[in-house]
């Protein structure tokens, strides 16, 4: 069965979920190493969280990033079951990915729980870095530089605008693209050359 992946990307106003907010969620959905579906929500701040002042400081060297996710924010609870509904109208072995899967993860779930009371991604996560350090057999998690791993995906500065959709797009170009090359070292019997 061909798995599904869904690259994600989000921005917050803190690093913490439920103490902070998840502004805007970005889901590119690829299957057969072809695009086949976006989702796209922002949010409306969680009661009684609160801005972390560091991300705060941040954001305002994004002043167009910020305007972009917080225009027209949804309720949450909307924003989520929609959401699910979404990822649960493919075939299950669905994967989520990103960069770095831990941080997005942890807010995506987090609000699935809360909000859906289930998450349609299960607990499956792909590392978008991790994968390409293995890929090409680096030690190091941070080794490779991001301009060296972003070179993979044709559409250059693609990733990192801070805006969720386009990121998710990037980094699930990025993962396709890597896919890719393990395909092309990979014998007929599995493994790798």
């Amino acid at each position: 069965m061909q798995e599904t992946y869904f690259s994600i990307d989000i921005e917050t106003d803190g690093p913490a979920p439920g103490l902070n907010s998840m502004l805007s969620l970005g889901i590119a959905a690829y299957e057969q190493g072809s695009l086949t579906g976006t989702f796209s929500r922002n949010l409306e701040l969680l009661p009684g969280a609160v801005q972390d002042p560091d991300t705060m400081e941040w954001w305002k060297g994004q002043p167009e990033a910020w305007e972009i996710c917080r225009t027209d924010p949804q309720d949450p609870a909307k924003g989520m079951q929609d959401c699910a509904e979404w990822i649960e109208s493919f075939p299950e072995r669905r994967i989520a990915a990103g960069w770095p899967i831990a941080f997005d993860f942890a807010f995506v779930n987090w609000y699935f729980w809360r909000f859906v009371g289930r998450n349609p991604l299960g607990f499956s996560g792909m590392d978008l870095r991790s994968y390409v350090a293995g890929l090409n057999q680096h030690p190091a998690y941070l080794g490779i530089p991001e301009g060296e791993i972003n070179r993979m995906v044709e559409k250059k500065g693609y990733l990192k605008r801070h805006v969720s959709l386009d990121d998710a797009i990037g980094q699930g170009d990025l993962l396709m693209a890597a896919l890719e090359s393990a395909r092309k070292y990979q014998r007929v019997g599995g493994g790798v050359r």
